[in-house]
């Protein structure tokens, strides 16, 4: 009875990179790149579902025995069982199953050569489904295998760009105002809370409500700023601004809650959980604690660089110099004892 070949070498080449993918190390010299492990996984099935097709298409005798069929599939059948195993714990070592591979595909291949009747419909039926068991264990893992390091990375948050732009800040030091040595970091952080509620009826109900938050939202709805950089609103204000855009940035400028902007833009040090409610539900991890809103903070920020303009457009260079270096301040702030909220 003749042996399918191409069914065999398409059995060896995905039972040896299946089991071999189990037992390289993503970081070693011998792992494939993602385009080459593609590129040997597509190989290797043409090479055995073409081995299927033409052994399943052989009409004229001699045709291929049910024996034939299984012994040249057995290195592919093994790396299955042998990366299911060693899935659940019974191959502790990441090379076994390589082990058990070349030797189910060496009795495999002991066992196509014996004789046996020619194959029919229910020797066909059992070696579809025994390859359809196979290819749904060994296809995925495979390109997990030759994949998994590109899935991690566009899964992965990265922290490469934030991390660039907390550097970039340290240019910004010279900038800071002077600090206010009264303000402990437990009133900073209040502060900080404060800023982040004016305006936003949506806050955290772990924190505690602080009594200067406002109400009034940061910047009106009616911004005729809206969407322009704050290099455009700073070049318009030193140009000159028209009556109607003068009395709406005195509008922002008059904002109750610039106390407390003030407040963390000298403080020392600032603790961005004294706001917490205590005591602390048993539940709540790490990871759970909330954060003062980033939307509001940022409207805070725009509102303060409104604050600037006004100065900028009134000749008031002092007082512009003065509300620029607490907009750096705050965010500097931010960047060193809160974090979590610019990057």
């Amino acid at each position: 009875m003749p042996t399918p070949l191409l069914l065999s070498l398409g059995a060896w080449a995905l039972g040896l990179l299946l089991s071999a993918l189990a037992w390289w190390s993503p970081d070693g010299a011998w792992f494939p790149s993602p385009l080459a492990g593609f590129v040997l996984l597509l190989v290797a099935l043409v090479l055995f579902l073409g081995g299927m097709l033409v052994a399943g298409l052989r009409l004229r005798a001699p045709k291929a025995s049910t024996r034939s069929l299984f012994g040249a599939a057995a290195p592919f059948f093994a790396a299955a069982v042998a990366v299911t195993l060693a899935a659940h714990g019974l191959l502790p070592h990441p090379a076994l199953p390589l082990v058990v591979t070349v030797a189910g595909g060496l009795w495999g291949r002991r066992l196509a050569r014996g004789t046996g009747a020619p194959v029919r419909w229910p020797g066909e039926l059992g070696f579809g489904a025994a390859v359809l068991v196979a290819l749904l264990i060994g296809i995925p893992a495979i390109l997990v295998g030759v994949g998994g390091q590109v899935i991690w990375q566009l899964a992965a948050p990265r922290y490469d760009v934030p991390a660039a732009r907390l550097a970039s800040t340290r240019g910004l030091e010279a900038y800071r105002p002077a600090p206010a040595p009264d303000v402990t970091a437990a009133e900073a952080g209040l502060a900080l809370l404060a800023v982040a509620q004016t305006g936003d009826t949506a806050h955290s109900p772990l924190f505690v409500r602080v009594p200067g938050a406002s109400a009034r939202a940061w910047v009106p709805a009616d911004d005729p700023f809206a969407g322009q950089g704050g290099d455009t609103v700073l070049a318009r204000a030193s140009r000159g601004l028209t009556p109607a855009e003068r009395a709406w940035l005195a509008g922002v400028a008059a904002h109750p809650g610039f106390a407390a902007w003030a407040t963390v833009a000298r403080a020392p040090a600032l603790d961005p959980w004294a706001g917490l409610k205590a005591p602390l539900p048993p539940d709540l991890s790490g990871v759970s604690l909330p954060l003062p809103s980033y939307v509001t903070l940022r409207a805070a920020a725009r509102a303060q660089l409104y604050r600037v303009a006004l100065a900028v457009a009134e000749r008031r260079t002092a007082r512009a110099d003065s509300l620029a270096r607490e907009l750096v301040g705050f965010g500097l702030r931010l960047r060193d004892d809160a974090d979590p909220l610019v990057t």
